[in-house]
């Protein structure tokens, strides 16, 4: 592998060629990220040997970017030529895969534990293996000196085992297992209904090109696009009315049940409704830059990082 990450954040990531291997490819390694659906800019430089891809993380996992990376890397040939195509992105792994198999594991247990087929010791480990997450952070819990949920649920498993009672053991197991598997399947739903705030998969816009008009993924509109939106259309983007004048549904954004009058100069935001009339706009931010998609990436990832603060009220659209 002749590349290596430099740097990567959320939405972000940086990697490293030799620059005598990427200059002549530079064209070929850009173009073929460019044409990977959630990659929004690619920026190379033959000179450093640093390409910089900013993506969109509610649509490509960094792993599957990182997969395309070594596609890309094995399929050019010397004269900097494309001899893979079709590069596709690994598919990101449901949020819901790790509790389900925990949940089938915990479904085995209580099978085992009821028929009484295998020895106790054996049955022991079987629960500590289809409980360890929940045990793990019952004892981290009380390594700081607290006291809650999961500490007294693995108290009450250990008092369990202790007195040989597998079957009730194993279905506290299992009942907790099912709990986690529910709650990751609403977290999955919650999130795809959030990510469609922003911009639905299938979702188009037409974009002025010159004189002309031109129907493009929404995902693929950028600063600076001038988009016409005709009602009844929900807006993809944050943007300026350059001209127009429209009634526009902004409930998703301040709660407010009747729509507004805008016309030009006014502020729209993404995620509201153009319920009459026809508006054409300059988009000032799309995807996780709108006002929405800031939002939304502060619900999405609320464990991963700390809130260090909540978006300006000047992000929000006027309520009259």
């Amino acid at each position: 592998m002749r590349w290596h990450v430099a740097h990567s954040v959320r939405g972000r990531l940086r990697v490293r060629y030799p620059a005598g291997w990427l200059k002549p490819r530079q064209d070929a390694v850009v173009s073929t990220l460019r044409s990977v659906p959630g990659v929004r800019t690619v920026d190379g430089s033959g000179l450093t040997g640093s390409v910089r891809i900013e993506y969109d993380p509610f649509r490509l996992a960094e792993s599957a970017l990182v997969d395309v990376l070594g596609q890309i890397d094995s399929g050019l040939d010397v004269g900097g030529r494309e001899t893979a195509m079709g590069i596709e992105p690994a598919a990101r792994l449901d949020a819901s895969s790790t509790p389900l198999v925990r949940l089938a594991g915990a479904t085995t247990v209580l099978a085992l534990a009821a028929t009484e087929v295998v020895s106790w010791p054996l049955l022991t480990v079987l629960l500590l293996a289809a409980d360890g997450p929940a045990l793990l952070r019952a004892g981290a819990a009380l390594a700081r000196g607290r006291v809650n949920g999961e500490v007294l649920e693995a108290s009450t498993l250990a008092v369990l085992a202790a007195r040989r009672n597998f079957p009730a053991a194993a279905l506290l197991t299992w009942l907790r297992a099912l709990g986690d598997w529910v709650v990751s399947r609403s977290v999955v739903t919650t999130r795809r209904s959030l990510r469609d705030l922003i911009v639905a998969a299938d979702e188009t816009a037409v974009r002025r090109d010159g004189d002309g008009r031109t129907t493009v993924p929404a995902a693929a509109l950028q600063a600076g696009d001038i988009v016409i939106v005709r009602a009844p259309r929900r807006l993809p983007v944050d943007g300026t009315i350059l001209s127009g004048e429209a009634l526009v549904n902004q409930q998703t954004m301040t709660g407010e049940s009747l729509p507004v009058e805008r016309t030009a100069g006014d502020t729209v935001f993404a995620g509201t409704t153009v319920e009459n009339g026809e508006l054409e706009i300059r988009v000032d931010r799309a995807g996780l830059d709108t006002a929405v998609g800031r939002i939304v990436a502060i619900v999405e990832s609320p464990s991963s990082s700390p809130i260090t603060g909540w978006p300006r009220a000047s992000a929000f659209p006027p309520r009259s």
